[in-house]
């Protein structure tokens, strides 16, 4: 696997090649997380480059997927030179923030008597994102549960009630 950029000391790079097989290649970009609207920038000049397809923007997981004719590899090299002045351009020094940003705290309370859903509505995008995953699949367990429960209920009831009718 191609190997990205690096970073100057205490940075993180400001890519990385987290996949690629024939014909498609997953970029992490940490920057896409502090400025989701850099990801046209970003995808815009990636599609410029020769043999690419798609690209496809995710900022809340800060990744760029480019698919490209698989005969027609892309280059780190052409990948790096193409998105490094872009990212720095867009945010010079500290883009390359951890994954998980903090508001500061305004009230008197210390971070560790939050209540556990406040931690829970922070500002990380894939945070959200799978807070609403596990929404859904609660309200989709519920919803199996409640149909199944009821058609076990009639059945029983079916059976309870006919020796009543005759």
């Amino acid at each position: 696997m191609p190997s990205a950029p690096t970073a100057h000391q205490g940075q993180l790079p400001p890519f990385s090649i987290c996949h690629q097989v024939p014909g498609r290649l997953r970029l992490r970009v940490p920057l896409l997380l502090a400025e989701p609207g850099t990801g046209r920038t970003l995808s815009k000049a990636l599609r410029d480059l020769p043999g690419v397809m798609e690209v496809r923007c995710n900022p809340a997981c800060a990744s760029l997927v480019v698919e490209h004719h698989p005969h027609h590899p892309l280059d780190a090299d052409a990948i790096s030179s193409t998105l490094t002045p872009l990212i720095h351009q867009s945010r010079p020094a500290a883009v390359l923030a951890p994954h998980r940003t903090r508001k500061p705290t305004t009230n008197a309370k210390s971070p560790s008597r939050r209540s556990p859903r406040s931690r829970l509505r922070g500002d990380c995008p894939l945070c959200r994102l799978k807070l609403q995953a596990a929404r859904w699949i609660m309200a989709d367990v519920w919803r199996c549960w409640r149909d199944r429960t009821q058609s076990r209920i009639r059945a029983l009831m079916v059976t309870a009630l006919s020796p009543l009718r005759h």
